[in-house]
């Protein structure tokens, strides 16, 4: 049978595809456009985030400042079936607050993206600006609010 490995740019996108058992050289040619017209047409190259870009401010235990935010190291683009990019969704899952002190551009969450029908996209974010340890005077407030919430608020409904 006939096959090709291809591909094809329009724009600064590139689609890459490998067909094979075809019957025919004309069948071959006819195949490849198709595949290409489709992926050029279904899917949408998007920049959901750019770099540098506040997606979730976080707080920050024993810092200088209470929260710090958190952006991704560099832009998030995808390819987004064109059905259904109003369908797309994102959370920020992070494991927090976050010790202080901070350096900007250190891990500091993660970006979920859930596009319908896709695998689940996840970008790193990073610390947004640095955050020094906190002062004796904050250290000691953040303290006496801990003990606090343990012992005065009572203990956790179950």
């Amino acid at each position: 049978g006939y096959g090709l490995a291809g591909s094809a740019a329009q724009g600064n996108r590139r689609v890459i595809f490998v067909i094979t058992g075809l019957t025919s050289e004309r069948e071959r040619a006819e195949e490849a456009e198709r595949i290409v017209s489709w992926a050029f047409r279904q899917f949408a190259q998007k920049t959901l985030v750019t770099a540098g870009q506040r997606v979730a401010s976080v707080p920050v235990w024993m810092g200088a400042a209470d929260t710090v935010g958190l952006e991704p190291a560099a832009d998030v683009r995808l390819l987004v079936p064109a059905l259904v990019q109003e369908s797309t969704t994102a959370e920020v899952v992070y494991t927090g607050p976050l010790n202080a002190p901070l350096t900007a551009g250190t891990p500091g969450g993660e970006l979920i993206i859930h596009i319908p029908g896709l695998p689940d996209a996840r970008v790193p974010l990073v610390v947004e600006t640095d955050v020094a340890r906190g002062g004796f005077g904050k250290r000691l407030l953040t303290a006496a609010g801990a003990l606090r919430a343990r012992y005065l608020d009572g203990p956790p409904a179950s």
